[in-house]
């Protein structure tokens, strides 16, 4: 990185302008940082393309860059030596555990950051971080997978049961949007107290086996894209219970 310039003054380059690429470059020009269009002249790079492609990315702009550059990637799951692709440049990962459907125009407050890399990056990122109003994590690099699975359970997979209600919803005149504000909401906000399948109610959790069976054979017969996973995650919840 070029030490010689303030922080204030460093020009930052975004690869990668999908969803999170383009909220980041929205986000730190908010935030009063000089973003570049091209790495040519950059201080910092950041990388927000796919894992496939990081590595082939960094070596392809590192021939771009000059050698007072630090390098950042936005990968959950991998670590940052993936484009430690020059010995001279810094590197490091930082990412927001947040979902980004769309590109947005500034940057959320209250994300989680999570950093790992090297430490000639960590002073400024965390003054970014803390512009942002974000929240700020450290994180080994063998810490890296297991961090981006706890991602993905929470951020992702829960799509499914939840987009299954919301379809049985919409099919059947159920009022989806009140269900969510009623039961979803306030169910997920309890999570943070710790222990949440000993919060779990429901069918399952009471070694209901008929309700259960029942519910399942309804789906099969309504909805069989989601019958197995219903019963995957019922089966589950019950042997949870059992075993408590």
């Amino acid at each position: 990185m070029n030490m010689e310039k303030p922080e204030a003054a460093l020009t930052h380059c975004v690869v990668g302008r999908g969803r999170l690429g383009q909220t980041i470059v929205n986000g730190l020009i908010k935030s009063g940082v000089f973003v570049a269009d091209t790495p040519e002249h950059a201080d910092l790079i950041w990388f927000a393309v796919p894992e496939k492609v990081l590595k082939e990315t960094a070596v392809r702009i590192a021939v771009q860059a000059p050698c007072c550059t630090g390098f950042i990637h936005t990968s959950g799951l991998l670590p940052s030596k993936n484009i430690a692709v020059r010995p001279e440049i810094p590197v490091a990962s930082l990412h927001p555990a947040h979902s980004f459907p769309v590109p947005l125009t500034e940057m959320p407050g209250d994300i989680l950051w999570v950093f790992e890399g090297d430490e000639s990056l960590r002073k400024i990122l965390i003054k970014q971080v803390r512009a942002w109003k974000g929240k700020w994590a450290e994180i080994s690099s063998e810490q890296k997978i297991a961090y981006h699975i706890a991602c993905v359970f929470m951020g992702n997979l829960t799509d499914i049961p939840v987009a299954a209600a919301e379809a049985i919803c919409r099919q059947t005149g159920i009022p989806f949007r009140d269900l969510l504000n009623s039961l979803f909401i306030p169910h997920i906000s309890q999570f943070e107290k710790g222990r949440i399948l000993s919060r779990t109610t429901g069918p399952a959790a009471r070694g209901d086996v008929e309700t259960v069976r029942l519910q399942a054979h309804w789906l099969k017969q309504n909805f069989p894209e989601y019958e197995e996973i219903y019963a995957i995650l019922s089966t589950f919840i019950a042997k949870k219970h059992q075993e408590s």
